[in-house]
């Protein structure tokens, strides 16, 4: 993904990595949606492709599902990206669309920060994104992730996309919104309170 190229030459504003961010949840809504729904099981950033207005297209379907609502538990061979998979999923193997609104919440970490989702140093332990995220979190500094680079930026936008990311990558399957609902916040039509009540409500 561009956003994420070593390439100095190539900058994307704020409003392009929001109007990404919507995108993908948009196209993950459409995938969820279907009957059955389908499940990417690969969404990240080396598979969104970007045309020249910055609109987000999700790519490699290879490892795609239809979900069996009697049967999460699925085999699966390697494949894929270790970093980006829900904790249900990479122990248990169990599949469900939430699966997918894992990997897009640390996706929206990318985004939002410009960094990778692993940072391997040499000779030092790996520094993963969500780890960071969950830290400053707890401290209340969720917006140190912005990425610097950026000149401007609207922070009520940062701070959704910020605390979606979070909900997203919750560890509980059933805490995690759905699709439809990340989409009507970013739209403006919910709020993240409307969303944490509903979540709530809803466990």
């Amino acid at each position: 993904m561009v956003l994420l190229s070593t390439n100095p030459t190539v900058q994307i504003d704020w409003q392009k990595r929001f109007i990404i961010c919507r995108g993908i949840a948009k196209g993950l809504k459409y995938l969820h949606e279907r009957n059955p729904p389908i499940i990417h099981r690969n969404i990240k950033a080396n598979n969104i492709l970007l045309d020249a207005s910055c609109n987000p297209k999700i790519s490699d379907f290879g490892l795609a599902k239809l979900y069996e609502e009697e049967n999460p538990y699925i085999a699966i061979g390697a494949g894929g990206d270790l970093l980006y998979m829900s904790p249900e999923y990479a122990t248990r193997r169990a599949m469900t669309v939430k699966v997918d609104v894992y990997s897009f919440g640390i996706l929206l970490l990318e985004i939002v920060s410009g960094r990778n989702n692993a940072d391997y140093r040499a000779n030092q332990e790996t520094v993963f994104l969500l780890d960071t995220a969950g830290n400053l979190n707890a401290r209340g500094r969720l917006g140190d992730l912005v990425d610097p680079s950026l000149r401007t930026y609207d922070w009520d936008q940062a701070k959704i996309v910020l605390n979606l990311a979070m909900m997203c990558t919750d560890q509980s399957p059933s805490l995690r919104p759905p699709m439809s609902e990340v989409v009507a916040v970013l739209e403006g039509e919910k709020t993240l309170e409307d969303l944490s009540k509903e979540i709530a409500l809803s466990t």
